[in-house]
């Protein structure tokens, strides 16, 4: 479950970090 909340995290920054894709 870590794992997964891991991907979420890298997910949701890459989303805010490149809101322009």
């Amino acid at each position: 479950m870590q794992q997964e909340n891991i991907f979420v995290v890298k997910k949701g920054k890459n989303k805010q970090k490149s809101p322009s894709v």
